[in-house]
């Protein structure tokens, strides 16, 4: 049903048509709405219709009754009933009675102060004289209000049509009586309910009789509900015969309204009413006047208040149930209805309101219901995404792992196979299509040696997988061929379903095996062993050589600079030219600073090499740093530069390579003066920081370098100026040597400079190096 409000909203809900006769489109937003609430919206407008036509009158006249079963109250104990009972009609002889009876009672409820009395007996018919005299007299006789009935009778003319007439009592007894009405308002069930307090007929006004005992004025045609909730146990009764034969305490009837009434079931005149079933007449026209005394008149809520106020409920529950399960809207469907129905109970006991709440419960009805058919509705497209996504990721998966590039094979507990790759087919030589559902072993013999988990320990572990490490193997296809495959097996589980339908107790335990062709890796691995080989032995030729070269150029550069040393300083005797001087001062600068260069090549080689190793003594910082600064301190004068050293007292002794640290200080401190220009400083310093180690920093305020240039400086034969007209010359290998070295200790160098604000290079020795501390004075400067 839901799919073809879909459908006629579709095709006729978006369109109207206009005044020429064209298809108009009705804004997207409306149809949305419709849509979704349509619905709800025709179950609302049915029950509105049904509600203004009366269809639902029914359910609230059952309401009301229930209601009235319920609101409970007392009569106002100024009405006395007087029951012409079955106790009456045998203790006065037969009936009808002589009117001498009524007039004798009529006189002795006078006599005991009555204030009114209503006779609900038919004068309509002429008596005796004597006896219509006797009673004219005691109506003209007695000080109280007296009335007596009025009805309408149908009465039968010639021609067969009916006449309805209006009956009263005969004209002796009108002039000195009150007429009231004794009609009653049957609805179509038969059920009296309502009361008029006025009528007219032919242009004659006749007020109703319990209007006229209770002294209210009403308009003509004021209908009321009568209050059936009233108790008609609590009004009193008391036999006709019981104060005829005057056997009923006076004071009892004084200041009473009395009526007077047959109850006696062979005298016919029972009604139909709600909470009490069929009752004498009486009984009814007492509960009206209970109800004009006590303002209990009874009246309907206005349609158009219950219809609004229906549309609130309806609206505000609809939106409720819609975002709520079905369990728990029901839940609040019932509390809803069970608030509405003691709303109106509390309503109608409060105040004389009579709520149609049956209109307002089914309004709740029809809004859980629309939630709930919108709810499924919903439900069942959200079956059909769930349905597609899966289908989507299953075909997705499919290709996935038919895609890839390794074998897939999947197998249940039992070894079976539920699933086989395209790339397995490819690296087992088989057809897919003949390997479902085979055993596996079958296809790899050997392929039951990688289980390790039982499937006791499988149970044990709660479904949890279990995985191994890859394996290597050999397996010899149906041709003879031999293929080295890789196999890792992941032992899963699949887990038991929520559904109610679920009839399984343990999960199951599937084998997922994935395959990979090793044998180009075996190709290069091997490869690459036969590199590394080769590399090794290319490394291990050029350590050689480097140590063959470096001891063959030390020996020749050894005697070129002591021979140029002998000429510079004229051991042998003068000379003879200045010029001569100068170019052996050249050759042994130069030859310097070839060994130098050779020197750090060889170590570079061995450090790279790995054949470096430092022998370790603990030594004071200021005493090792003395001969270097003493070395350095004239090629700082030279270039005007300010090189000191200041090291605190108490700074811990340090365990290195005595040597290795004197090369790294004069590596760093020769770096510094060359790129220091004249007038300016170089300070050394050193501590122990928060972490532990030992720092040892020299700064200078030179030329410095660019922060994206740090990384070069500790490369080998790197500089940050890079160009073959650089100002400074330098093989680049200072700081590399310095950063080697200092890894050897298992420590780092760090670096920070800017252009034109001087380098600080930073020694970091881990704390592991650092001696207990002994107090020592040292200063060097």
């Amino acid at each position: 049903m839901w799919a073809l409000f879909h459908l006629f909203i579709a095709y006729a809900g978006e369109a109207r048509v206009n005044e020429e006769g064209r298809a108009v489109r009705l804004p997207s937003a409306l149809a949305s709405l419709l849509r979704r609430r349509l619905l709800f919206v025709c179950l609302f407008a049915a029950l509105l219709v049904a509600y203004v036509l009366g269809g639902l009158t029914g359910l609230d006249n059952l309401l009301t009754s229930s209601r009235f079963k319920l609101a409970r109250s007392d009569a106002s104990q100024n009405l006395v009933l007087v029951e012409i009972d079955s106790r009456s009609l045998a203790a006065l002889d037969a009936w009808p009675w002589p009117r001498s009876y009524h007039a004798a009672l009529i006189e002795r409820l006078t006599e005991a102060g009555a204030v009114s009395v209503a006779l609900n007996i038919d004068f309509s018919a002429r008596s005796s004289a004597e006896e219509d005299g006797q009673l004219a007299r005691a109506l003209a006789n007695t000080p109280s209000k007296v009335v007596l009935p009025v009805f309408r009778q149908i009465s039968s003319r010639a021609g067969g049509e009916d006449h309805i007439s209006l009956v009263g009592p005969i004209t002796s007894l009108r002039e000195n009586a009150l007429p009231g009405s004794v009609n009653v308002i049957a609805d179509s069930d038969g059920v009296i309910r309502r009361h008029n307090t006025k009528e007219s007929w032919n242009d004659n006004s006749v007020t109703s009789m319990a209007a006229l005992l209770a002294n209210i004025s009403q308009e003509e045609g004021d209908i009321f509900q009568v209050d059936y909730g009233i108790r008609a146990g609590s009004i009193p009764v008391y036999s006709y015969a019981d104060i005829y034969l005057e056997k009923i305490d006076p004071a009892l009837l004084a200041g009473k309204t009395v009526l007077i009434g047959a109850s006696a079931a062979e005298l016919g005149a029972r009604f139909t009413v709600p909470s009490y079933g069929t009752v004498p007449g009486t009984i009814v026209h007492a509960l009206a006047y209970e109800s004009l005394v006590q303002g209990r008149m009874l009246q309907q809520l206005p349609t158009a208040a219950v219809a609004a106020i229906g549309l609130i409920l309806a609206i505000a529950f609809f939106a409720l149930f819609s975002a709520t399960s079905w369990r728990r809207g029901a839940g609040i469907l019932f509390a809803a209805l069970a608030l509405v129905y003691f709303t109106a109970l509390g309503v109608q006991a409060w105040s004389p309101t009579l709520i149609d709440a049956g209109f307002w419960m089914l309004c709740l009805v029809a809004a859980y219901l629309s939630a709930i058919a919108r709810g499924i509705d919903q439900q069942a497209y959200r079956f059909f995404i769930q349905d597609m996504a899966f289908q989507h990721r299953r075909e997705m998966m499919d290709a996935v792992l038919d895609n890839n590039f390794h074998g897939i094979v999947i197998t249940d507990a039992e070894g079976r196979i539920q699933f086989f790759n395209k790339a397995a087919a490819i690296l087992f030589n088989c057809e897919r299509e003949q390997v479902l559902r085979q055993p596996f072993e079958q296809i790899v013999p050997w392929i039951n040696s990688l289980q390790t988990v039982s499937d006791e320990e499988a149970g044990k572990n709660d479904g949890m997988p279990a995985a191994q490490h890859p394996v290597e193997n050999i397996f010899v296809d149906k041709d003879g061929v031999a293929t080295s495959l890789e196999v890792i097996l992941n032992e899963s589980s699949l887990g038991i379903g929520v559904n109610v339908s679920e009839r399984r107790k343990r999960s199951r335990k599937i084998n997922i095996y994935t395959f990979r062709n090793i044998e180009p890796r075996k190709r290069l691995e091997l490869a690459q062993e036969k590199a590394l080989d080769e590399a090794i032995s290319a490394g291990r030729s050029k350590a050689e050589f480097l140590a063959i070269m470096s001891h063959e150029l030390r020996t020749p550069l050894n005697a070129i600079i002591g021979f140029s040393d002998i000429l510079r300083n004229q051991i042998f005797g003068p000379i003879g030219s200045q010029q001569y001087l100068e170019y052996a001062n050249d050759i042994h600068q130069s030859g310097a600073g070839l060994l130098t260069l050779i020197n750090d090549i060889l170590n570079v080689s061995r450090v790279e090499a790995g054949k470096f190793s430092i022998e370790d003594s603990v030594i004071r910082l200021p005493e090792v740093l003395a001969p270097c600064l003493n070395l350095l301190r004239g090629l700082a004068t030279e270039k005007s530069v300010q090189l000191t050293a200041e090291i605190p007292d108490g700074l811990p002794q340090l365990r290195v390579d005595e040597r290795l640290l004197k090369q790294m200080m004069i590596n760093i401190i020769s770096n510094a003066v060359k790129f220091t220009e004249a007038g300016g400083e170089i300070h050394v310093g050193a501590h122990v920081d928060g972490a532990g180690r030992y720092l040892i920093e020299t700064t200078d305020n030179g030329i410095g370098m660019a922060e994206e240039d740090i990384p070069k400086a500790l490369e080998p034969f790197q500089q940050a100026d890079g160009s073959l007209d650089r100002k400074y010359e330098g093989s680049g290998l200072g700081l590399y040597l310095v950063s080697k070295f200092v890894g050897l200790h298992g420590g780092s160098v760090e670096l920070e400079s800017a252009v034109d604000e001087g380098m600080m290079v930073r020694l970091c020795f881990p704390p592991e190096r650092v001696v207990a501390s002994k107090k020592s004075s040292h200063a060097t400067n």
